[in-house]
């Protein structure tokens, strides 16, 4: 069975981005919601402005407090590809918290905690890792 899901997959061309998901204007319709969302998400996480920097790839503090005010204006502004990239990434890891802690319901006194330190201690790890082909 295995064997044969690795034909099927060698059989495959890979699929290819559509470079109009990275057109400026593109970009631009999805930024404010995007960084709002983000915002959102590291209130409810507790992250300290030093840990959000860290995820959006560290830009001046300027510039982050001129994102965040055009965001919550519903201005319109424009991100690079590696900070929507990098806002995309922690929306799926809260997705993914949803699922596995069920956000929904109240939460215990220690979470937002546990997510802080899990954070600090592992996104520097995912940041920095190798985006690579794995070998072994």
């Amino acid at each position: 069975m295995l064997h044969a899901r690795r034909e099927q997959r060698e059989g495959q061309r890979p699929q290819r981005l559509e470079m109009e998901r990275f057109a400026p204007a593109n970009r631009k319709r999805l930024s404010a919601p995007a960084l709002r969302t983000f915002l959102a998400i590291a209130d409810l996480w507790g992250l300290t402005e030093e840990q959000r920097l860290l995820v959006l790839g560290y830009p001046s503090r300027s510039t982050y407090h001129n994102w965040a005010k055009q965001a919550r204006e519903h201005g319109a502004f424009t991100l690079d590809v590696d900070t929507l990239t990098r806002i995309s990434a922690v929306l799926g890891i809260h997705q993914a918290l949803g699922v596995l802690f069920r956000m929904n319901a109240p939460a215990s006194p220690g979470c937002a905690h546990r997510i802080r330190r899990s954070f600090s201690a592992g996104i520097r790890r995912l940041m920095s890792r190798p985006t690579g082909p794995r070998t072994g």
